[in-house]
């Protein structure tokens, strides 16, 4: 394959876009197979969000289709780090390939954003993606998605042959990205293309675009001038060495996942193993219910799982509220779905819980599942399923863009479970119909395909067993002490609901563990 990798000079927008246009016009007879641009190749040196969106929209947009017809006219790939907006108009920053017949193959969205980048109104990627393009899979990692060792881990593992890492970076030094690159297509077992920007010829920071191959050898690289760096390699070329000494050769990538020990660095499933505790509302017997504090402390001390509950504002987002109306939980007469988000964010807890509280909001579903981090299961409690599902389709999406499937289910009563099985059977459920009858409750959860259950106060030890028999986890709603706690474990009870996860765990003797999740 032929690569050609732009280096342009860091300069105004529109300049930029001169620069890089005369370089593909110089290009269009030299027998390349690809042409890389930089990130922000389209939007160079925009740093105010309103003129940002108008410059991707109008010369920015233009600059897109030259690369399009470039690729048609020179029968060459390009791939382009470009700021572009989505359908529902969110400014992503996004490597686009199109084809050498002018046909865009797919665009591959950043996936960590830095502080600026929010602030400009950019949204990260919600998914890891590849694209196939002649035979290969081809990966982005754009500038600051670079830094991060566990996505080339993940992109390893969906088998990549070519990472291409459009970039901003300017104050870097060219030692670091070097390294950078080096380790990081070592860590891939793939080939590595970097394309960035000069600075003010500045040879010893930024610059330094580069081809890196899979053993980590810099197989071409520019200095730190304006350049376009021409260079040939076989990307179906791997690095293959001895498993260890004296042993027969093996592809590098294979050998490193075939020795990973995935458990050891964060557990796949946090919902299994173990006596359990259920952080009810997050560590609400000493904060505000149902809040981020209550939730992160109660992740913070080790609680295996936080609950709690959602319902529908009146613009259809995700809040986090027990009550279907907001007098109890925040001295506010009103239900949530008479007010909008933006109405109901507004509302200062500290009328409610006293001074000291002041200033803590109401959450919305994602901002919980952000803070989880995955270091804690999610036990979501639905009343209502939303018209036509939508409340429950929308956690389910949220879950899937940030894997927590594995670690997160939802439980209701027969409307929300048959909705469920309906709109979300990917998402695991806990029936809570007819929780006050043990044995009906177990009868549903086997009705409607449940993983999970939750009996109510009381239940018959010969229930639990036949939930376990039918491989249904079975939870208590709830023991704040822990001769109560225990005794339910003992009776077969695997997760306790608890308004106090911090002195259960705590207790002399305690038979509940701290979650290690909570610390990776």
């Amino acid at each position: 394959m032929k690569v050609a990798i732009l280096q342009p000079p860091y300069l105004a927008a529109a300049e930029t876009i001169a620069w890089e246009t005369e370089q593909l016009c110089l290009l269009e007879d030299s027998g390349c197979d690809l042409v890389v641009l930089p990130e922000y190749s389209n939007v160079t040196g925009i740093e105010e969000a309103a003129a940002l969106r108008e410059f991707a929209a109008g010369e920015g947009g233009a600059f897109i289709g030259r690369l399009t017809e470039f690729a048609r006219n020179s029968s060459c790939a390009v791939a382009a780090g470009v700021v572009v907006a989505d359908g529902a108009g969110r400014l992503r920053n996004r490597l686009i390939l199109i084809g050498s017949d002018g046909q865009t193959v797919g665009g591959i969205d950043k996936m960590h954003l830095t502080d600026a980048e929010t602030e400009l109104g950019l949204v990260p990627g919600e998914k890891i993606e590849l694209l196939e393009f002649n035979g290969l899979k081809i990966a982005a990692a754009i500038c600051f998605d670079q830094y991060f060792p566990e996505y080339f881990t993940a992109l390893a593992r969906r088998g990549a042959d070519l990472i291409l890492c459009p970039s901003y970076q300017r104050a870097e030094s060219a030692g670091r990205i070097r390294l950078l690159a080096a380790a990081r297509a070592l860590d891939s077992g793939a080939w590595l293309i970097r394309s960035s920007y000069s600075v003010e010829n500045s040879p010893e920071r930024a610059g330094n675009s580069l081809l890196v191959s899979p053993s980590g050898e810099l197989a071409a690289v520019a200095g730190g001038m304006p350049a376009v760096l021409i260079t040939e390699f076989n990307p179906a070329r791997k690095f293959r060495k001895p498993a260890s000494f004296g042993r027969p050769e093996v592809e590098h990538r294979q050998l490193i996942e075939a020795h990973r020990r995935w458990a050891f660095y964060r557990p796949e499933n946090v919902l299994e193993e173990g006596a359990r505790l259920c952080a009810h509302r997050g560590l609400s017997a000493a904060m505000p219910e149902n809040t981020l504090p209550a939730f992160a402390a109660a992740i913070a001390v080790g609680a295996h799982e936080i609950e709690f509950d959602l319902f529908l504002s009146a613009d259809l987002v995700p809040v986090v509220s027990h009550d279907p109306d907001l007098a109890r939980v925040a001295g506010v007469p009103h239900r949530v779905e008479e007010l909008t988000w933006e109405e109901i964010r507004r509302i200062d807890l500290g009328a409610v819980y006293g001074e000291r509280w002041k200033g803590i909001r109401i959450p919305r579903l994602e901002e919980v599942l952000d803070i989880s981090g995955g270091r804690v299961g999610l036990n979501i409690h639905l009343k209502t399923p939303g018209p036509d599902g939508v409340l429950l389709r929308m956690v389910g999406r949220e879950l899937s863009r940030r894997n927590l499937l594995g670690r997160a289910y939802v439980g209701g009563e027969a409307d929300v479970l048959e909705a469920a099985i309906r709109h979300v059977p990917e998402v695991p459920r806990s029936c809570m119909a007819e929780q006050h009858d043990s044995a009906r409750l177990v009868d549903n959860a086997i009705r409607y395909g449940c993983r999970y259950l939750q009996f109510y106060a009381s239940f018959q030890p010969e229930d639990v067993t036949r939930a376990h028999r039918a491989g249904i986890r079975c939870n208590l709603f709830f023991a704040d002490d822990y001769p109560a706690a225990a005794e339910a474990v003992a009776h077969g009870i695997d997760t306790v609901l608890t308004n106090r996860a911090a002195e259960l765990l705590a207790a002399p003797g305690s038979l509940f563990r701290p979650s290690d999740s909570a610390f990776l």
